[in-house]
Protein backbone atom coordinates (compact mmCIF):
# COMPACT_ATOMS: atom_id res chain seq x y z
CA UNK A 1 0.00 0.00 0.00
CA UNK A 2 0.96 4.02 -0.08
CA UNK A 3 1.56 6.71 2.63
CA UNK A 4 -1.38 8.72 1.28
CA UNK A 5 -4.79 7.61 2.07
CA UNK A 6 -8.60 8.86 2.36
CA UNK A 7 -11.44 8.24 4.81
CA UNK A 8 -14.41 9.89 5.13
CA UNK A 9 -16.24 8.00 6.41
CA UNK A 10 -18.62 8.42 9.59
CA UNK A 11 -18.58 6.15 12.86
CA UNK A 12 -22.42 5.74 11.63
CA UNK A 13 -21.42 4.24 8.10
CA UNK A 14 -18.88 2.24 9.52
CA UNK A 15 -21.27 0.32 12.28
CA UNK A 16 -23.94 0.18 9.45
CA UNK A 17 -21.70 -2.51 7.79
CA UNK A 18 -20.05 -3.35 11.57
CA UNK A 19 -23.38 -3.64 13.59
CA UNK A 20 -21.17 -5.37 16.98
CA UNK A 21 -18.44 -2.80 16.67
CA UNK A 22 -17.55 -1.25 19.77
CA UNK A 23 -15.76 2.10 19.79
CA UNK A 24 -13.14 2.72 21.71
CA UNK A 25 -13.09 6.15 23.16
CA UNK A 26 -9.74 7.78 23.87
CA UNK A 27 -10.25 11.27 24.43
CA UNK A 28 -6.47 11.73 24.32
CA UNK A 29 -6.56 11.33 20.78
CA UNK A 30 -8.28 12.78 18.07
CA UNK A 31 -9.77 11.75 14.45
CA UNK A 32 -10.85 13.69 11.87
CA UNK A 33 -11.86 11.79 8.91
CA UNK A 34 -10.30 13.49 5.87
CA UNK A 35 -10.10 13.67 2.03
CA UNK A 36 -6.21 13.49 2.71
CA UNK A 37 -4.44 11.63 5.44
CA UNK A 38 -0.62 11.89 4.99
CA UNK A 39 1.30 9.34 6.47
CA UNK A 40 4.42 10.85 7.66
CA UNK A 41 2.58 13.24 9.91
CA UNK A 42 1.35 10.06 12.51
CA UNK A 43 -1.51 10.70 13.19
CA UNK A 44 -4.27 8.81 14.87
CA UNK A 45 -6.75 6.37 12.85
CA UNK A 46 -9.37 3.64 14.01
CA UNK A 47 -8.20 0.29 13.12
CA UNK A 48 -10.72 -2.72 13.82
CA UNK A 49 -8.98 -5.34 16.22
CA UNK A 50 -10.25 -8.64 17.43
CA UNK A 51 -9.48 -7.88 21.60
CA UNK A 52 -8.09 -10.94 23.50
CA UNK A 53 -10.07 -9.62 26.70
CA UNK A 54 -13.95 -10.61 25.20
CA UNK A 55 -12.77 -11.96 22.08
CA UNK A 56 -15.01 -9.07 20.31
CA UNK A 57 -14.41 -6.18 17.28
CA UNK A 58 -13.11 -3.08 18.51
CA UNK A 59 -12.62 0.04 16.83
CA UNK A 60 -9.94 2.06 18.36
CA UNK A 61 -7.55 5.52 17.64
CA UNK A 62 -3.83 3.92 16.87
CA UNK A 63 -0.84 5.80 15.51
CA UNK A 64 0.03 5.05 12.17
CA UNK A 65 3.93 3.49 12.09
CA UNK A 66 5.72 1.06 13.98
CA UNK A 67 8.89 2.46 16.87
CA UNK A 68 11.07 -0.61 17.68
CA UNK A 69 10.82 -1.24 21.64
CA UNK A 70 14.41 0.18 22.56
CA UNK A 71 12.80 3.72 21.80
CA UNK A 72 10.88 4.84 24.80
CA UNK A 73 10.68 8.70 24.21
CA UNK A 74 8.71 10.75 21.43
CA UNK A 75 11.69 12.32 21.40
CA UNK A 76 13.62 9.24 19.98
CA UNK A 77 9.91 8.74 18.00
CA UNK A 78 10.71 11.65 16.22
CA UNK A 79 14.05 11.19 14.70
CA UNK A 80 13.76 7.52 14.32
CA UNK A 81 10.18 8.49 11.58
CA UNK A 82 11.68 11.85 10.22
CA UNK A 83 16.03 10.81 10.18
CA UNK A 84 18.57 13.10 12.25
CA UNK A 85 22.26 13.85 12.65
CA UNK A 86 23.89 11.88 15.29
CA UNK A 87 26.33 12.92 17.54
CA UNK A 88 28.99 12.23 15.25
CA UNK A 89 27.87 13.70 12.55
CA UNK A 90 26.93 11.04 10.91
CA UNK A 91 23.16 11.24 9.23
CA UNK A 92 20.67 8.52 10.10
CA UNK A 93 17.79 8.39 7.64
CA UNK A 94 14.42 7.89 8.72
CA UNK A 95 12.28 4.99 9.19
CA UNK A 96 8.63 6.01 8.77
CA UNK A 97 7.21 2.56 9.73
CA UNK A 98 4.49 2.32 8.11
CA UNK A 99 3.85 -0.21 5.80
CA UNK A 100 4.70 -3.94 6.43
CA UNK A 101 6.10 -5.98 3.49
CA UNK A 102 4.32 -9.43 3.38
CA UNK A 103 7.76 -10.98 2.85
CA UNK A 104 9.52 -10.69 5.78
CA UNK A 105 6.56 -10.11 8.26
CA UNK A 106 7.40 -13.11 10.19
CA UNK A 107 10.98 -12.55 10.28
CA UNK A 108 11.22 -9.36 11.37
CA UNK A 109 12.07 -8.43 14.42
CA UNK A 110 9.96 -5.52 14.33
CA UNK A 111 6.97 -7.53 12.86
CA UNK A 112 6.88 -10.89 13.71
CA UNK A 113 5.19 -10.72 17.01
CA UNK A 114 2.16 -8.20 15.86
CA UNK A 115 2.15 -10.71 12.72
CA UNK A 116 1.28 -13.98 14.96
CA UNK A 117 -0.99 -12.54 17.65
CA UNK A 118 -2.08 -8.70 16.65
CA UNK A 119 -3.35 -8.34 13.19
CA UNK A 120 -5.92 -5.63 12.35
CA UNK A 121 -7.97 -4.45 9.70
CA UNK A 122 -7.61 -0.63 8.57
CA UNK A 123 -10.69 0.70 6.45
CA UNK A 124 -10.00 3.65 4.02
CA UNK A 125 -12.01 4.80 1.07
CA UNK A 126 -9.38 5.32 -1.10
CA UNK A 127 -5.58 5.78 -1.18
CA UNK A 128 -3.15 8.41 -3.69
CA UNK A 129 -0.63 7.29 -6.06
CA UNK A 130 1.93 9.93 -7.85
CA UNK A 131 2.16 9.63 -12.02
CA UNK A 132 5.54 11.96 -12.40
CA UNK A 133 5.41 13.76 -15.92
CA UNK A 134 8.59 15.46 -16.96
CA UNK A 135 8.91 19.09 -16.44
CA UNK A 136 9.67 21.08 -19.63
CA UNK A 137 12.76 23.17 -20.15
CA UNK A 138 13.09 26.89 -21.35
CA UNK A 139 14.13 24.98 -24.64
CA UNK A 140 11.09 23.11 -25.17
CA UNK A 141 12.90 19.76 -23.89
CA UNK A 142 12.03 17.48 -21.28
CA UNK A 143 14.17 17.80 -17.77
CA UNK A 144 15.61 15.13 -15.96
CA UNK A 145 12.96 16.75 -13.12
CA UNK A 146 9.58 15.75 -13.05
CA UNK A 147 6.38 16.93 -11.46
CA UNK A 148 4.27 14.71 -9.34
CA UNK A 149 0.53 14.17 -9.56
CA UNK A 150 -2.10 12.70 -7.34
CA UNK A 151 -4.26 10.05 -8.71
CA UNK A 152 -6.79 9.20 -5.93
CA UNK A 153 -7.78 5.32 -6.47
CA UNK A 154 -11.04 4.60 -4.57
CA UNK A 155 -13.95 1.89 -5.10
CA UNK A 156 -16.41 2.80 -8.05
CA UNK A 157 -19.17 -0.07 -7.52
CA UNK A 158 -18.11 -1.71 -4.49
CA UNK A 159 -20.82 -3.84 -2.18
CA UNK A 160 -18.78 -1.04 0.80
CA UNK A 161 -18.21 2.54 0.73
CA UNK A 162 -14.92 1.49 1.90
CA UNK A 163 -11.71 -0.97 1.24
CA UNK A 164 -10.42 -3.16 3.68
CA UNK A 165 -6.40 -3.41 4.41
CA UNK A 166 -4.59 -6.11 6.28
CA UNK A 167 -2.40 -4.63 9.15
CA UNK A 168 -0.31 -5.49 12.29
CA UNK A 169 -0.36 -3.64 15.56
CA UNK A 170 1.20 -3.39 18.90
CA UNK A 171 1.61 -1.29 21.93
CA UNK A 172 4.45 1.25 22.42
CA UNK A 173 6.17 2.02 25.78
CA UNK A 174 6.68 5.33 26.04
CA UNK A 175 8.14 6.75 28.92
CA UNK A 176 8.38 10.48 29.85
CA UNK A 177 9.46 12.92 32.82
CA UNK A 178 6.88 15.52 33.35
CA UNK A 179 8.29 18.77 33.25
CA UNK A 180 6.49 19.79 36.31
CA UNK A 181 6.43 17.62 38.99
CA UNK A 182 9.99 14.98 37.75
CA UNK A 183 7.59 12.23 38.34
CA UNK A 184 8.53 9.67 35.42
CA UNK A 185 5.11 8.76 33.20
CA UNK A 186 4.70 5.45 31.28
CA UNK A 187 1.92 5.33 28.72
CA UNK A 188 1.15 2.72 26.32
CA UNK A 189 0.42 3.75 22.82
CA UNK A 190 -0.87 1.54 20.45
CA UNK A 191 0.83 1.56 16.78
CA UNK A 192 -0.47 0.28 13.60
CA UNK A 193 1.16 -0.41 10.23
CA UNK A 194 -0.40 -1.56 6.90
CA UNK A 195 0.58 -4.78 5.31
Amino acid sequence: MCYHISFELSLESVTDYFPELIIDKQPEMEFTPSAYIDGFLHNPHRVIIKSSKDNKLHYPLMIWGFIPHYLKTQDEAKKYWGGYTDSKGIYRPAMPGLNAKAENLFTSQLHKESALTRRCIVLIDGFYEWHHLPKIGKKGKELKATTPYPFHIFPKNNKYPFIMVAGVWKPWKNVEVDKDTGEVVTRYIPLFEMV
